[in-house]
């Protein structure tokens, strides 16, 4: 976010002030009263209040100037506690400052206004502040929020200031900015502008929350749509968001789908099916679908699944994955947050079906390892890893056990392939 430059009135402003002080007001009306025909002569009574206000003040006027009204404008802009005012910027601001007329007029068309590329900057982003301040433009991004965005962006339109976010809160800020529902500054700010708060205020109701409910579960239920499946009918989509909304039938889910952002979706429709995004490249669904799936049942996981999955990336709680991720805390020291993102990609190694080899390096390298650049026995420059960067057995059978837990974990690994399927309930 750019900071507001010193405009010309608020210069003349802090002049008006000063013209309280008698000497400063002779010397500033003959500054007034010279003929505009002689710049001479302006230029000359301009030096006698500059030395003036050097004598009094320790500066010429126009660094006064700029400086006062810099510190009136950090005054009106920041709180005692540093943080930004939400009455200091508005949404049309934001537009104006942070875009050029082109990014503007390409906004514009993406939210569907007419005839903006006949306007002059100024009134494009006039023009735009008032179409996403609209309640229907503000229902539908709102309502494609996830919860722990939304919450935050609750948080910030009760505040009257911005809010210093947790790293944690990274990804919320940043989805709340692409909406245009919050601005974002350097020192982790992110700010509400009062404009959007009162507009949030006078649209928000039940019935849009319950649009941002199912487009919430909608979400999740893609999320683990995309490692489950692959590809699904609509009939199975609806199937996963009656795990929360019994009532919804397939006409329900496919109109939710549609009007969902394409941001909150990576499927694409295709033959009366969703498709992830790749899979719907060349055809590759249909082989895919005929030759590895083939006519294998859909496993349609519980509503607690869908948000474990959601939440950690995979299914944690299934006993194999807790007995590997227990067993990389105790035996190796990783911490809990460690051992857990190790074991969701060994997950998505086993889903995408990756050689051992790899499985085994997602468990046993060292944190902060690197491939390095060695020469084989031919002399070809390959890119691997050391020795010294694995994490080393006691023995032969410690090895053996670790890699029997690895095929343990494999055989309860919910698979594209098997359509969510362990394999050892497909065999």
């Amino acid at each position: 976010m750019n900071q507001r430059s010193i405009s010309y009135k608020d210069i003349l402003k802090k002049v008006e002030e000063l013209e309280e002080n008698p000497e400063f007001k002779v010397l500033w009306q003959g500054f007034k009263n010279a003929d505009d025909g002689d710049p001479e002569a302006q230029r000359h009574q301009f030096a006698l209040i500059d030395r003036w206000m050097i004598e009094n003040y320790g500066m010429n006027l126009t660094d006064y100037t700029s400086k006062t009204v810099s510190e009136a404008l950090r005054d009106r802009i920041y709180n005692e506690d540093g943080q930004i005012r939400a009455d200091a910027w508005s949404l049309e601001d934001a537009l104006f400052n942070d875009n050029t007329k082109e990014d503007l007029i390409d906004l514009a068309r993406r939210i569907r206004l007419k005839g903006s590329s006949r306007l002059n900057k100024k009134d494009l982003a006039e023009h735009i502040a008032g179409a996403l301040l609209r309640p229907e433009s503000m229902v539908d991004r709102i309502s494609a929020l996830p919860d722990k965005t939304i919450s935050l962006f609750e948080r910030l339109a009760g505040s009257d200031a911005s809010v210093t976010y947790q790293d944690s809160e990274r990804e919320a800020a940043r989805e709340l900015a692409d909406s245009y529902l919050a601005l974002t500054f350097s020192g982790n700010k992110v700010l509400v502008t009062q404009d959007v708060a009162v507009a949030y205020r006078e649209a928000w109701s039940a019935e849009a929350e319950e649009l941002r409910q199912r487009r919430t579960w909608l979400y999740k239920c893609l999320v683990i749509s995309a490692d489950f499946y692959g590809i699904m009918s609509w009939t199975i989509l609806m199937k996963l968001m009656r795990r929360k909304f019994g009532d919804m039938n397939v006409k329900e889910v496919r109109e939710l789908f549609r009007s969902t952002p394409e941001r909150h979706q990576w499927f694409s429709e295709l033959d009366a099916k969703l498709v992830v995004f790749g899979y719907d490249e060349d055809g590759f669904y249909k082989h895919y679908e005929r030759d590895r799936q083939r006519d294998k049942p859909y496993y349609i996981p519980s509503a607690a699944e869908i948000e474990e999955f959601y939440d950690k990336g995979c299914i944690l709680s299934e006993p194999s994955y807790m007995k590997l991720c227990n067993y990389l805390v105790k035996r190796f020291k990783l911490s809990r947050s460690e051992a857990e993102g190790r074991m969701c990609q060994l997950y998505q190694l086993i889903n995408d079906e990756a050689r051992l080899d790899d499985q085994r390096d997602a468990l046993l390298l060292k944190p902060g390892a690197e491939k390095q650049e060695y020469k084989n026995e031919s002399g070809v420059v390959v890119y691997d890893y050391s020795d010294d960067d694995y994490f080393v057995f006691k023995s032969d059978s410690e090895a053996e056990k670790f890699f029997m837990m690895i095929v343990d974990a494999h055989e309860n690994t919910r698979m594209r392939i098997n359509r969510g399927h362990k394999p050892r309930e497909v065999s």
